[in-house]
């Protein structure tokens, strides 16, 4: 274990850094489900009558979020791939 240690300890924050954004990610990967919920429970069918501009707007509002969190998701997976090929550069040199 202390071989392991002593390889790992000059990439410590980078090692923090991939566990903290593994965190994050599986965060939003929560909140989908949730937004969808909401456009299909406030929206789709409302519990009360609403005019048509605000059921628009409020699906579109909630459809910016659930794009916002898909973007996140795709810098998540080139911050990924990234760390990859950092990680194959060091281990070839």
């Amino acid at each position: 274990m202390k071989i392991l240690a002593r390889y790992l300890a000059p990439y410590r924050w980078l090692i923090l850094l991939s566990l903290a954004l593994a965190g994050v990610a599986q965060l939003l990967s929560l909140v989908d489900p949730i937004i969808f919920g909401k456009i299909i429970d406030g929206y789709a069918f409302p519990k009360t009558p609403r005019p048509q501009a605000e059921l628009v707007s409020g699906v579109l509002r909630l459809l910016g979020i659930a794009v916002g969190v898909a973007r996140s998701s795709a810098c998540r997976y080139s911050m990924t791939a990234s760390a990859r090929r950092s990680a194959c550069r060091t281990r070839s040199s």
